[in-house]
């Protein structure tokens, strides 16, 4: 894994990020692990702290203008997250896949949304997740490392 990001890290077009989120094991807030992945993400990219807390200013962080060029997301531990907040999380680059599928006519960094990649990193299989609300995973699951 390291080869591979220090490989990406090389493409100028792209911002890259790998966030740990082991740490997280115990939080049960999903606002607060909303703001844990934001506080990263801004201290990495030197950007402006808004303390995204919901669903929706978790997918504002993503937006054009939010970020200089499009964003390769790589989420390590992510399983060790509780199950609700995989599927809050997950809902989230759903909901930026779906707008960035709508203008496929564009290139990524003149999309809506910067979000270009997300790889979930764990050692347990997050696509065999299942919560009361249904899966969070309505893509091919081939799809889900490169579905944004």
């Amino acid at each position: 894994m390291k080869e591979a990001l220090f490989k990406l890290r090389e493409d100028k077009r792209f911002d890259v990020l790998k966030i740990n989120l082991e740490v997280l094991k115990t939080e049960e807030d999903i606002g607060e692990i909303f703001d844990y992945i934001e506080e990263k993400m801004v201290w990495k990219l030197d950007k402006e702290y808004t303390g995204a807390v919901s669903q929706k200013q978790f997918e504002n962080l993503f937006k054009k203008g939010n970020l200089d060029k499009p964003l390769i997301l790589i989420l390590d531990e992510f399983d060790a997250l509780s199950e609700d907040a995989i599927s809050a999380i997950v809902g989230a680059f759903r909901n930026i896949y779906m707008v960035r599928q709508e203008q496929s006519d564009k290139p990524t960094e003149e999309k809506d949304y910067l979000l270009h990649s997300v790889a979930l990193i764990g050692v347990r299989s997050v696509l065999g997740i299942e919560n009361q609300k249904g899966s969070p995973f309505n893509l091919d699951s081939r799809k889900i490392v490169t579905m944004i």
